[in-house]
């Protein structure tokens, strides 16, 4: 188990809402025909229920990993990029994994559940956008190590592609959509890399402009020492021309 903790909390929105709405279906839908209704058919996949199968969860064990690593690396994502990226990314990882296990597995009859993929996907986006400051706790076993969260997640990631090779030989060897969660992952560092491509051209131009502005007031500045160096010397030409008025009048100046 992976805690993170990221060096500017925010509120989570998105993460809260999810994990509200996956554990209230989770308690509300026991019913297998349900589950079997709403889940995602590599057989005949549809754009319908490669949305509602986030939603489902095969057993305890199954919801309770989902939503504790959603907990922590969506809480940290939000911190980073707000709730809308994240839950946008969110979504699109799960859509696009649930159709990436049908590339990978082929047309086979199986049927997929849960929000694995789309939590891959909130954990790709968070690395890209990972802070200096951000840390992770990992349990080994009753041990908790304090590390980079970037660290901390090799060996799942190792898992994923290991796993993810293994199906796509033999698509009926492991039963866990390794695929799609890599497949959600790979969604979330490429909106992420997005993202911060476009920041940090947004923040190139407006240093730019800063830059530009700055060299326009130094030229005002300039033209006024200048103006004000031609008047002092003026002034100073011009003084003994002056009239004496406080010794004709007693005044003591102006």
């Amino acid at each position: 188990m992976i805690i993170v903790f990221p060096e500017k909390p925010k509120m989570p929105w998105f993460t809260v809402t999810m994990i509200a709405a996956c554990g209230v279906v989770y308690l509300g839908v026991q019913n297998k025909e349900i589950i079997n209704r709403f889940a995602f058919y590599l057989s005949h996949p549809s754009l319908k229920a490669a949305f509602t199968y986030m939603f489902l969860h095969a057993n305890d064990a199954h919801i309770l990993f989902n939503m504790l690593y959603l907990a922590s690396f969506g809480f940290a994502a939000e911190s980073v990029y707000g709730s809308l990226l994240t839950g946008l990314t969110y979504f699109a990882a799960g859509l696009i994994g649930a159709f990436a296990s049908v590339v990978l597995r082929g047309s086979i009859d199986m049927s997929v559940v849960g929000a694995s993929a789309a939590v891959s996907g909130v954990i790709g986006l968070y690395i890209i956008g990972m802070r200096d400051g951000d840390s992770a706790l990992v349990l080994l076993g009753v041990i908790p190590v304090r590390t980079s969260p970037l660290i901390a997640l090799i060996p799942w990631l190792l898992v994923q592609i290991v796993a993810t090779l293994i199906i796509m030989t033999s698509p009926y060897a492991v039963a866990v959509g390794f695929e799609a969660h890599m497949a959600g992952f790979m969604v979330g560092l490429a909106v992420g890399g997005i993202y911060r491509i476009i920041r940090v051209n947004k923040e190139l131009k407006q240093k730019q402009q800063e830059k530009e502005l700055l060299k326009e007031h130094s030229g005002i500045d300039f033209l006024f020492e200048e103006y004000t160096d031609d008047a002092e010397d003026f002034v100073e030409e011009e003084r003994p021309k002056l009239p004496n008025l406080s010794s004709r009048h007693g005044w003591v100046g102006f």
